[in-house]
């Protein structure tokens, strides 16, 4: 795996306590997609998004926060697993959240993991 040059690799700071959750997904998605770029190489991601303040993001109804699902199972029977968003919440987990409905928005493929791994950073 090679290192990006520092003077390719554009850095931006979203501070997520301005936004929504949904809007903040969808801006984050298009950035790390590389939608944003003029000239962009699409197998090689040259952006990294660092995020602050994620705890604070806010929701736009009252039980929105309660509608928010996230969805896993083990492959056994009756091994589904529904969580709601006021879980992760709870549980100081909102990264995990944030990237469960993040690997929902960008196309799936071979880059989508690199996508997020490396180029997304929590604060």
């Amino acid at each position: 795996m090679k290192l990006i040059a520092n003077d390719k690799v554009k850095h931006y700071n979203i501070d997520a306590s301005n936004y929504r959750y949904g809007h903040l997904c969808q801006e984050v998605a298009t950035l790390l997609m590389g939608k944003k770029d003029i000239l962009r190489n699409f197998n090689k991601p040259e952006v990294v998004v660092t995020i602050t303040n994620i705890s604070n993001v806010q929701f736009s109804g009252k039980n929105k926060i309660k509608q928010i699902k996230t969805y896993k199972h083990s492959g056994y029977f009756g091994g589904l697993k529904i969580r709601d968003a006021e879980y992760y919440f709870k549980k100081n987990l909102v990264n995990k959240l944030f990237i469960y409905s993040l690997r929902k928005m960008i196309p799936k493929n071979v880059i989508m993991n690199t996508r997020i791994s490396r180029n997304l950073i929590f604060k």
